[in-house]
């Protein structure tokens, strides 16, 4: 355990209610909701004096517990707040603590209870305790369960009365009900990573009435500590965890709480980011979800609206161009960035609609063009360069035509109309031939491989360093385009929309676009190109074991049965490679498979290490310890 120091706030005098939850707002504000039947109320509190500005009661037959602040889609401040027995939770405005949403869920059977929530703005995902061993992860915009993880202590042993939650710096903090212990958990692997002896801020001896410790909220260089009906609160700072701090100001400001500790996140933002780096701040991705809620909009979901003339009387392309041009006279960080936001809303456009004359919406030829034209053509080049990426190589140049028959000649009224379009084509024909050259210089490794006397040991060294390569080719091309933020940020739309997304399932393209995991099924491939697939996504991704076991699984892989065995494979033995101290990491990831797959899986990964350590035995290595649900495979390898 380590010690911290602290500060006594002795002007904290709001103890008479049950504290349950606690978090800051982006507006600087603090938010509490407090707990029993009848008594259970929401409050926004100047965190100066610590007054109560606003508070609504809920209704009587609710027992109010966690609640966390966080950003809707359009960018709204919104409070969370679940319930205990009764599986529903609400959804308040910030402002006005008005309640917008009334949601039910579920948690661990049969009780479903709700006790701690807190808020992943990098994955955009609540996490939720119940009182048992596991930490739920839900969407949200869906409020639909991803994953659930089930947390370890130190010492290896499992962890429940999980209470009320706070995620800081990557991790989730959790106190435990009972306990004047927090422990911080790898959202990942659910292994405790920090813990904290909080007995000597109040000594239970001295509390005369209060009950436990409750309360955690991450400021922009202290943590507020409470609990239950108690009439103080700490402000807290961990010498032991200095990066905590180092972030924690962005982190307070943008609601980026997990910067710099997932790929996907904004690592240290740059609120006057513009270009391409735009896309990885705040704004930028609020941004993509408003246009791509426009995209897909349809005349049935259309809000309604006295601006007749404005994008709001619009709907699909044309709505969201107009608002994207709206957006540019009004903003110059969205100006000075709207070529990788139109780019990207074309290639959305021709995935989801499926044609280019779905995409263009019927606006080539006629007085709306000019919205093509917009931001120097990118949404133009975008549909383009994916209607030229889907031709066959021997209908490439007819492919070519077409679009200048359909599309260039008919924008000869539109400003540099011919050129852009031309320019498009350009892009759509070196992409196809950069995929293309891809496989040549595979058949040709290949060749030359058949031809020496280790066949099998060449192929296997042409394939790592092949997806080595194209790894880090696509890592550069997500990075730049940050199709990996546009295809998280479509999802969303999708749901804000309730637009089934089974329907377009092998439709969007996952990032890294799996251009290779097709060479592996051209019939090129053997086991060595399968096995080795997963690392291109991981080259993007790293340490995301669970997303490239969702590569493999993607319907656009359409890679087959034989092909997916041997991918998650793959990720075993990838993620046994980066953990070959901890198993229990492996067992986590291989654990999402069907049973199945995740014994090939986890087989893959022991494997792995007895070839890579001469034949040692994960046995006496200490590898099986802390397993649960493959420890007899790994004690009888």
């Amino acid at each position: 355990m380590s010690n911290l120091s602290q500060l006594y706030l002795t002007n904290y005098l709001l103890g008479i209610y049950l504290s349950q939850g606690l978090s800051y707002g982006n507006d600087g504000k603090l938010y509490e909701t407090t707990g029993l039947y009848g008594q259970s109320k929401v409050r926004r509190i100047n965190p100066l004096t610590f007054e109560v500005e606003l508070s609504v009661d809920i209704d009587g037959k609710f027992f109010g517990e966690g609640s966390a602040y966080y950003l809707d889609a359009d960018g709204n401040g919104r409070l969370i707040q679940i319930t205990w027995q009764e599986q529903t939770g609400f959804i308040y405005d910030s402002e006005t603590l008005q309640k917008v949403h009334e949601f039910n869920f579920t948690t661990t059977p049969p009780s479903h209870e709700g006790w701690g929530i807190t808020y992943d703005s990098s994955k955009q995902e609540f996490i939720v305790s119940d009182g048992s061993t596991f930490l739920y992860f839900w969407d949200r915009d869906t409020l639909v369960e991803q994953r659930k993880v089930e947390v370890t202590r130190l010492d290896g042993s499992y962890q429940d009365r999980l209470n009320e939650l706070e995620y800081m710096d990557g991790i989730v903090c959790c106190n435990i009900w009972y306990s004047d212990e927090i422990i911080c958990v790898d959202p990942t692997t659910g292994k405790s990573v920090r813990e904290y002896d909080m007995s000597y801020l109040w000594p239970q001896d001295e509390r005369d009435g209060a009950d436990v410790l409750n309360g955690i909220a991450l400021g922009n260089d202290h943590v507020l500590i409470t609990g239950k009906l108690w009439d103080r609160m700490f402000k807290v700072t961990f010498p032991d965890w200095p990066s905590l701090f180092e972030t924690s100001a962005d982190a307070f400001n943008d609601e980026t709480n997990n910067a710099g500790n997932h790929d996907n996140s904004i690592d240290n933002e740059d609120t006057t980011a513009v270009s391409y780096n735009f896309l990885r701040t705040t704004k930028g991705t609020e941004t993509m979800r408003l246009l791509l809620n426009d995209l897909l909009s349809s005349p049935q979901q259309q809000t309604t609206s006295t601006n007749n003339n404005g994008y709001l009387s619009l709907y699909g392309p044309r709505r969201s161009l107009t608002h994207l041009s709206e957006l540019m006279t009004n903003d110059g960080q969205i100006l000075s960035s709207c070529h990788p936001l139109a780019h990207n809303l074309g290639r959305v456009a021709y995935q989801f609609f499926g044609s280019m004359d779905g995409a263009f919406d019927g606006m080539v030829g006629t007085e709306d063009a000019h919205l093509l034209r917009l931001c120097n053509a990118a949404f133009l080049h975008g549909v383009i360069e994916y209607h030229l990426r889907d031709s066959s190589l021997e209908n490439l140049v007819a492919a070519a035509g077409e679009i200048e028959d359909k599309v260039c000649s008919k924008l000869v009224n539109v400003d540099s109309g011919p050129w852009e379009c031309h320019h498009g084509i350009g892009h759509g024909i070196v992409q196809r031939y950069r995929m293309e050259g891809e496989k040549a210089v595979i058949e040709k490794s290949q060749k030359s491989c058949r031809e020496t006397s280790a066949a099998s040991e060449c192929e296997n060294g042409m394939w790592m360093d092949h997806f080595a390569v194209s790894g880090n080719i696509l890592a550069m091309e997500t990075r730049m385009m940050a199709s990996d933020i546009v295809l998280e940020e479509l999802k969303g739309a999708l749901a804000t929309l309730g637009v089934d997304q089974t329907a377009i399932e092998g439709r969007i393209r996952p990032p890294p676009f799996p251009q290779s995991m097709q060479i592996c099924n051209s019939g090129l491939s053997d086991f060595d190109c399968f096995i080795y697939a997963a690392t291109e996504y991981l080259l993007v991704h790293p340490r995301d074991y669970v997303g490239a076991i969702k590569y493999c699984t993607d319907p656009s892989a359409n890679i087959g049965m034989s092909g997916l065995q041997i991918c998650v494979e793959g990720v075993g033995t990838q993620c046994a490679k980066e953990n070959m101290k901890d198993f229990s990491v492996v067992e986590e990831v291989c654990r999402t498979l069907d049973a199945h797959q995740a014994a090939s899986c986890f087989q893959a990964a022991l494997t792995y290490f007895r070839t890579s350590t001469e034949n040692e035995s994960p046995k006496d290595a200490g590898l099986c310890d802390n397993l649960n649900q493959f420890k007899q495979l790994c004690l009888n390898i």
